[in-house]
């Protein structure tokens, strides 16, 4: 029997004013590997910007460029930072008083993010909030290069959700997002917002999931 609510917040450009990703791998990666990542990837920089291909193509690219070899523990170091000192300055005051809003509601509340755990897992903590995000693979101490499954945008944050909440025990799922990227996520709620405005469909977008 239905007896609470539920709310689902995208991270980047929905709880923020600007992508936390990027500035987050701004911070941590060396200045060789950032002019070797622009060198390789610019047609497909450019494509995500014009909006033709997901950042679910690119991100997994920048990841295996940027970050590749580097000591998790030192990943784990750098994400503890942001989110205490990167997060808050990047963060939308209207959105967190909506998200605000559902905990003072008594519902349940998780980010469901492609952004990484490194960052994420410590903000999410820090706002007492539940999470779902993408995390990197290690070995022997070092980043892979490689998510632990994979990047968590599109169709992936629908099936993660599907996974670890039984939604048919809620009286209302709320979803919030901004993009394309969140658009399977927010085809599982009762009350869907893009950009805070309800919606009610959803169309399929141009580039492939």
């Amino acid at each position: 029997m239905a007896n609470t609510s539920i709310a689902f917040f995208d991270f980047d450009h929905t709880l923020t004013h600007k992508d936390g990703f990027t500035a987050f791998i701004k911070q941590v990666v060396p200045m060789h590997r950032k002019v070797l990542g622009v060198l390789l990837l610019w047609p497909l920089i450019l494509a995500y910007y014009a909006g033709l291909i997901s950042g679910g193509r690119l991100r997994p690219l920048i990841i295996f460029i940027g970050l590749k070899g580097m000591s998790a523990k030192q990943l784990t170091q750098a994400g503890e930072h942001f989110a205490k000192h990167g997060i808050p300055s990047i963060l939308n005051p209207k959105a967190m008083a909506k998200l605000q809003w559902h905990q003072q509601q008594g519902h349940k509340v998780v980010m469901v993010s492609a952004s990484l755990s490194a960052y994420m897992k410590p903000f999410a903590k820090s706002i007492n909030v539940e999470l779902i995000c993408s995390q990197l693979s290690s070995h022997n101490g070092q980043l892979t290069g490689k998510y632990q499954h994979s990047d968590c945008h599109s169709n992936q944050k629908k099936i993660r959700v599907l996974l670890e909440y039984p939604l048919d025990i809620y009286q209302d799922i709320y979803a919030y997002g901004d993009s394309k990227e969140d658009l399977a996520m927010l085809s599982l709620a009762s009350k869907a917002y893009l950009n805070f405005n309800a919606v009610t469909s959803f169309k399929e977008p141009l580039w492939p999931l």
